[in-house]
């Protein structure tokens, strides 16, 4: 369910601009903190990217722009039309190319503002409406924070161990 926040029927999204989400979409739920990063905990996880998983692990381990970035590296706030970000990396997090250490408060708009976590992952924070919804669900994939993911009933069954041979 999308949910439409601040301004009326605006509903905040990040979208993957570059690096290993971008082409992905978030639809982002106001008044909730989503932690992005690169551990599976998070609720945007690169670990969960389409083009990370489908990395052997000799490949994953020569992306050192993914090792740039924090297994908690930033936390976005949406209260109607403004994004509280919260920086948790030492390196820091960019916000329309400035970088911030702690935390600051941007006013959202359709135009939206740039955010980029590393030296290469960077994605458009911004708010749309449904035509614009519309727009960029044909042109990115939608991926589920992991707190709202849905499990299929097979993932839902209990596992049985297996008698040891």
């Amino acid at each position: 369910m999308i949910r439409s926040m601040g301004m009326q029927g605006l509903t905040p999204i990040l979208v993957g601009v570059d690096g290993l989400a971008a082409g992905e979409h978030f639809v982002l739920e106001g008044g909730r903190p989503i932690q992005v990063g690169r551990s599976s905990a998070c609720d945007i996880s690169l670990q969960r990217v389409p083009r990370y998983q489908i990395l052997s692990e000799t490949q994953r381990a020569q992306l050192p722009e993914f090792q740039a970035i924090s297994r908690r590296h930033l936390t976005i706030t949406i209260t109607g039309t403004e994004a509280h970000l919260e920086n948790h990396s030492q390196i820091g997090t960019w916000c329309d190319e400035i970088r911030f250490d702690g935390a600051q408060t941007v006013t959202l708009s359709t135009e939206g503002v740039t955010l980029r976590l590393g030296p290469r992952e960077q994605f458009r924070l911004l708010l749309v409406d449904s035509d614009g919804l519309d727009q960029l669900m044909s042109q990115t994939r939608p991926m589920t924070l992991a707190t709202t993911q849905l499990r299929s009933p097979e993932d839902q069954r209990e596992t049985k161990p297996q008698p040891a041979l």
